[in-house]
């Protein structure tokens, strides 16, 4: 199954969950906790003309990009119940097309210079952030252009985050249809990759992280299923 229909089959999963563990930390768990998936409306004509814009020399990534934004100009996944005082947090999300310079543009002011001393990847070719992670602050990075290392640039994925967990010239994957097909078959892999991790509390009210092990596509009449409260 290419990445795209993996992802779009995952968007039409009936009632999925993530299963977290017993947390020996907080005495809770095992649970599932219901979750949904959100997709947009396809993308205007503007943001897909933004897309072939930023393809211009990569045809086939322009290709695979047109394809998801043609279906969805953006997509939320694995929305977490919400916590109490909190939103409704999405484990992983793709951002709208409108979004991307602004979440580029959160990266490459001057204040934020520091973050790339000595990553000469970052200057060789043109990227955006194109998704995130909840957690940490991480941020999924896209490139369109460019060369390093001998090694095109144009399609790999990377993550960068305040406080990272994995290297920015880490590849979390060599093409978009890679990076979907992550996310639709095994989104709790890379999550885990990245530490991700949703909060729990003790009797005492101490907060701790909390890993999901397990998605489910259909929680519907799991013992283990439970409403956050």
């Amino acid at each position: 199954m290419g990445g795209l229909s993996s992802l779009l089959s995952m968007l039409c999963h009936p009632a999925p969950g993530l299963k977290f563990p017993h947390h020996d930390g907080s005495g809770v768990g095992p649970v599932v906790v219901p979750v949904s998936h959100h997709g947009e409306p396809p993308a205007s004509d503007a943001g897909l003309k933004q897309i072939d814009a930023l393809c211009e020399n990569a045809p086939e990534l322009a290709s695979q990009l047109g394809a998801l934004y043609g279906k969805h100009d953006g997509v939320a996944m694995s929305v977490l119940p919400a916590l109490p005082g909190e939103d409704p947090m999405p484990a992983a999300w793709l951002l709208p097309t409108e979004d991307w310079d602004a979440a580029t543009d959160e990266w490459t002011g001057d204040d934020m210079s520091w973050a790339f001393e000595g990553l000469e990847m970052y200057s060789a070719g043109t990227w955006r952030v194109i998704g995130g992670i909840a957690g940490e602050g991480t941020d999924i990075v896209l490139f369109f252009d460019g060369e390093h290392n001998g090694e095109p640039l144009a399609g790999k994925c990377f993550c960068i985050s305040l406080d990272p967990v994995l290297g920015y010239e880490e590849v979390v994957a060599r093409s978009v249809d890679s990076l979907l097909a992550r996310l639709g078959d095994d989104l709790v892999g890379f999550l885990s990759e990245v530490e991700f991790c949703w909060t729990t509390a003790s009797d005492e009210g101490t907060e701790y992280g909390w890993e999901p092990d397990e998605y489910l596509p259909d929680v519907r009449g799991n013992e283990l299923l439970v409403e956050p409260h």
